[in-house]
């Protein structure tokens, strides 16, 4: 399978896992944010929420980063080192999880923040990470083989399985509590193993069964053991960066839980649940593709990137543009006047207004990161280790600042709205040293693509952001005003996408082949 063909298997289907799971979860969200408290609502998004992710993230992803680098032709070795990473995920999950639910709960105690229905809802997520985690060896298994489809079916089963019972628990419970999230992270957990168990059965396992017995029985006879492999380098190097972006991702949020009164979490959680949609649904994919492609290498994979960090650079623009003008609509829109009237609804517009340029900055970051993780080794890839290190301390000295009382008498800003300008900062910084990364590669890469959006597309970029201020300033309805927001964005992407077409053309055309050969045969 040709690097054309990996990344646009891949993107597709995470994509629909994406748009199809997150669809589900963010209308449940809105819907929940009107049925809740707005201090349960903010607690599950800046508590529960972050800590199962954090989990994930420090049991998950290392494995996964790893495992993408070995296909079924790869070595014995290599696939035995894939068995056994994965199989890590579950213990190193539950020592996590325990240690990160319990720390942060202690803390909320000693500062008078105790409460029993936050401690059973942060308890209960973790148990549906520890389901969650329990799939990985097939996963591992269902993604050397290409079978992308298995993810992206499980992943969202688990989002519908997760918005099932938010929804039923509204609608039965008189009073819902933040304990129906922590129901919902089971429930989110079990469906994930459940499609992985059917798509992915025990005779798949079996089969990576046996081929470890053959390793061992070869190692008794002197060959390559199997933590000779690589892939175990590779993974002590993924498992460091793991925990770096865990507290870059979700750390801000876990302070936040910490220092700021549970009422005033509310309109943070609802920005960066409205903020992190694209995100998750657009980003998220893209990335995850961009990793899987450039992991496998070949001689296109570079242009690939070229490509893919061009259009990412063009929705970072548009979002700069378009984004910090229409806060205040779709917070109208979506969540009613709870949440754009008084102190909550200017903290939580201010919130997302400093949310949207965060977007852009992850926008033009996102991909760039992946292509140095992907394709950096030796003292590059410690190069860049430490410098995630240092944005990592960085990160957490600012966030300390801007989230206690001094940062908020200092600068007169609301602690939520710091955090954010923090993240801004830290993806800023991280894009830095990533954008010379690709300079260098760029460089010594003869006849690649231009990394840079177009003239044309900076001076349409101009002209959106202009004429989405000047309808900002309009005393127009939420929704007209939201309307003439997306006409004004739609035009403007038609305009660039025939200056960009044939950055977009060489992304789907790996699909389209694909998809002509499997018609053919």
């Amino acid at each position: 399978m040709s690097s054309e063909d990996v990344f646009a298997s891949s993107f597709v289907w995470n994509v629909v896992a994406q748009v199809v799971g997150r669809g589900a979860t963010f209308t449940a969200n809105v819907f929940v944010a009107r049925s809740v408290a707005s201090s349960d609502y903010g607690i599950a998004h800046v508590l529960v929420a972050p800590l199962h992710a954090a989990v994930i993230a420090l049991a998950r992803d290392p494995a996964r980063r790893a495992c993408s680098r070995a296909t079924l032709d790869a070595p014995k070795a290599d696939l035995t080192a894939s068995v056994r990473i994965s199989q890590l995920a579950v213990p190193i999950g539950l020592l996590a999880g325990v240690f990160l639910t319990e720390s942060v709960l202690f803390t909320r105690r000693v500062q008078g923040a105790a409460s029993a229905q936050t401690a059973f809802a942060a308890r209960v997520s973790l148990l549906g990470a520890v389901f969650e985690l329990a799939a990985e060896p097939m996963h591992t298994r269902a993604h050397a083989a290409g079978k992308y489809h298995v993810r992206s079916l499980a992943e969202s089963a688990g989002h519908w399985a997760r918005t099932i019972v938010l929804v039923v628990c509204c609608r039965l419970v008189e009073s819902p509590t933040v304990a129906i999230f922590g129901y919902a992270g089971v429930a989110y957990g079990v469906a994930v193993l459940a499609v992985y168990a059917t798509l992915s059965p025990a005779s798949a396992a079996l089969e990576w069964a046996r081929t470890s017995s053959e390793v061992t029985k070869e190692n008794n006879h002197g060959s390559k053991r199997p933590s000779s492999s690589p892939l175990w380098g590779v993974y002590r190097s993924f498992a460091q960066q793991s925990v770096q972006k865990a507290i870059l991702a979700e750390g801000e949020k876990l302070l936040l839980s910490i220092t700021a009164p549970d009422a005033n979490l509310g309109p943070y959680a609802v920005a960066s649940n409205l903020g992190s949609l694209v995100v998750r649904t657009v980003f998220l994919p893209t990335e995850e593709a961009a990793f899987t492609t450039l992991s496998r290498g070949g001689a296109d994979a570079f242009a690939i990137y070229c490509h893919l960090q061009r259009l990412m650079l063009v929705i970072s623009i548009f979002a700069a543009a378009a984004g910090p003008p229409v806060c205040t609509s779709l917070l109208a829109l979506l969540y009613g006047q709870r949440y754009t009237g008084g102190v909550d609804g200017s903290e939580a517009v201010a919130c997302l207004t400093w949310y949207a340029w965060y977007v852009a900055a992850l926008a033009a970051n996102g991909v760039a990161e992946s292509h140095v993780h992907a394709t950096a080794v030796g003292a590059e890839l410690s190069r860049a280790n430490a410098v995630l290190a240092a944005a990592t301390v960085a990160h957490i000295a600012l966030c300390s600042f801007l989230a206690s009382p001094l940062g908020e008498l200092r600068l007169g800003m609301r602690p939520s709205v710091g955090l954010v300008i923090a993240g801004l900062v830290g993806s800023v910084a991280r894009l830095v040293y990533n954008a010379r990364y690709a300079a260098m590669r760029f460089r010594t890469t003869p006849g690649s693509p231009s990394l840079v959006p177009s003239t044309f597309t900076f001076i349409v970029g101009g002209c959106l952001a202009m004429a989405s201020r000047a309808l900002g300033h309009m005393e127009l309805q939420p929704a007209i005003h939201a309307v003439g927001a997306v006409a004004l964005g739609g035009i403007a992407l038609v305009m660039v996408t025939f200056v960009e077409k044939d950055a977009i053309m060489a992304l789907v055309r790996g699909r389209y082949r694909r998809s002509t050969r499997q018609h053919s045969d």
